[in-house]
């Protein structure tokens, strides 16, 4: 297969992934703002979690340093975040929009800013 066939598909899987990714958040907040059940979120999270690890596995993929990279460390910052609206079942809501501003901010960033390397200056 060509390398423009693979790019094709693997920009189409990241755009899919990112349409799954933003529609698991969605119902999670929405679920949240409306407090619903823990089961009834769930499909939402799985959908959340599966679609956003295939997304981190196609950046380390790509074979460039991600992880050094300002996204990938404001991510992890969004993974804490989120893992704090388990624990802090009162911020929950809070902590949840706080996740889609800094996402909203990192996606449309500057790439010299989003592709900056936070921790390794090489």
């Amino acid at each position: 297969m060509s390398d423009a066939k693979n790019k094709d598909r693997r920009r189409w899987l990241r755009i899919s992934m990112r349409a799954v990714h933003l529609g698991g958040i969605s119902g999670i907040v929405g679920g949240s703002w409306l407090e619903a059940e823990a089961a009834q979120l769930q499909p939402w999270l799985l959908a959340m979690l599966l679609s956003g690890s295939v997304l981190l596995l196609t950046e380390i993929d790509t074979g460039r340093p991600y992880l050094p990279e300002m996204r990938a460390q404001l991510m992890i910052v969004k993974g804490l975040l989120l893992a704090a609206a388990v624990w802090l079942p009162g911020w929950r809501l809070v902590l949840l929009l706080a996740v889609i501003g800094l996402s909203a901010v990192v996606s449309h960033m500057p790439g010299r800013l989003r592709h900056l390397r936070i921790f390794d200056r090489t």
